[in-house]
């Protein structure tokens, strides 16, 4: 009888199929709806692109793929090409992570168990069955991480910058990338900062041709007053949509973080409250409700899970405090964190975050049982 040897390579495709088939499965199989509220407000902006027009609102990455769509296949089509292309962007995800962990730790081991863990990760599945931003922003942070460390970084610059052209926050994480560089390297990247600014210099201008005003996004400023309500009413984590109504007096960002800093001076207490509800709809352990869209069953499932990754993570920091790469890995998981923290959280914002929180969580796993002779080892990065 003949034998063949597992290798790396056949578990890895065994992975991307799996996880591939899963996303299938959650897509179009499980008769799950498909469509949010943030879905009509894209396709709305698409139109407006289609019209050569600009509406400076929610990131347009999003819209401008939509738009583009919109030349090449029928209207009644549109919904499932997303939805496909959701499924095949999370899949390559999943190839990715493996190739990173494969660079940073030279053993495929915790490679596999990365890979392993995303294409089953709950989170990830439940998220590709949206036509949203998340999946999309996740494969270009994490396509952009695996340029940076195979020394691509003009390349990298860019397609961090598309991601922010999904969820503009991530800007922050090509600019921490940066001065990590610069702190590994002792020299400013020109190539990673130059291509990270030619994705929004092209966005801003476009807006500014077709608004008279260069912006990457216009939703600054009911983001920030979503933050403000959370003061002058209780919501334990949850956005009072009704904001923007009941707080007519601020019309620019400008008065929008005025009236965010006075509260925060006026109140600190509240203001430590209600960043803190804000962290835990965002990583807690039994998260809200969602105006009771949520049921019990599904908010304990998002606990559990966060309560996987922040404990391999924090294993994984204690065992590793000293190395450089770790650091890199963190620069998402802290920087986007901050942001949501300090303004409106969803635990779909976690979304972007999970990849690199699962890779830490990996090398815990394999730490733990053994599977990584990780003492006296010389890592890359």
């Amino acid at each position: 009888m003949k034998y063949y040897k597992i290798t790396p390579k056949i578990l890895i495709w065994s992975i991307l199929l799996i996880g591939f088939i899963l996303r299938v499965v959650f897509c179009f199989f499980l008769n799950l709806p498909h469509l949010h509220t943030d879905t009509y407000m894209y396709f709305y902006q698409s139109n407006a692109l289609l019209r050569g027009e600009y509406i400076n609102y929610a990131p347009n990455g999003y819209p401008i793929v939509i738009a583009t769509l919109s030349h090449f296949i029928k209207a009644s089509l549109l919904d499932d090409t997303l939805l496909w292309i959701n499924i095949i962007v999370g899949t390559l995800t999943i190839g990715l992570l493996y190739k990173i962990g494969s660079l940073i730790f030279k053993k495929p081991k915790i490679a596999l168990i990365a890979s392993l863990l995303l294409a089953l990760y709950p989170n990830q599945l439940n998220y590709t069955r949206w036509i949203l931003t998340e999946i999309p922003c996740t494969f270009f942070l994490v396509a952009g991480y695996y340029l940076y460390i195979k020394n691509n970084n003009f390349l990298s610059g860019i397609v961090v910058g598309i991601a922010s052209l999904f969820r503009t926050p991530v800007i922050i994480v090509g600019i921490l990338i940066s001065g990590y560089n610069f702190f590994i390297h002792r020299k400013v990247s020109l190539k990673l900062l130059g291509g990270l600014s030619i994705p929004l210099i092209c966005i801003g201008s476009y807006c500014f041709l077709c608004t008279g005003k260069f912006a990457i996004t216009g939703n600054e400023t009911v983001n920030v007053v979503y933050a403000i309500a959370s003061y002058t009413k209780a919501t334990n984590g949850e956005i009072d949509w009704n904001a923007p109504k009941r707080h007519p007096e601020i019309k620019n960002s400008s008065q929008a973080w005025k009236a965010y800093l006075t509260h925060a001076c006026k109140y600190p207490l509240e203001f430590v409250k209600t960043r803190l509800n804000s962290f835990w709809e965002l990583w807690g352990f039994y998260p809200s409700s969602l105006g009771g869209t949520r049921t019990v069953a599904s908010r304990l499932l998002i606990g559990v899970c966060n309560l996987f990754l922040f404990v391999g993570c924090l294993w994984c920091l204690w065992k590793n405090y000293k190395k450089k790469w770790i650091y890199l890995f963190l620069i998402p998981i802290c920087s986007l964190s901050s942001i949501y923290i300090l303004l409106v959280s969803m635990a779909r914002y976690t979304v972007p975050m999970e990849p690199f929180m699962i890779i830490l969580t990996s090398w815990s796993i394999a730490d733990l049982t053994d599977l990584y002779p990780h003492r006296n080892r010389k890592l890359s990065v």
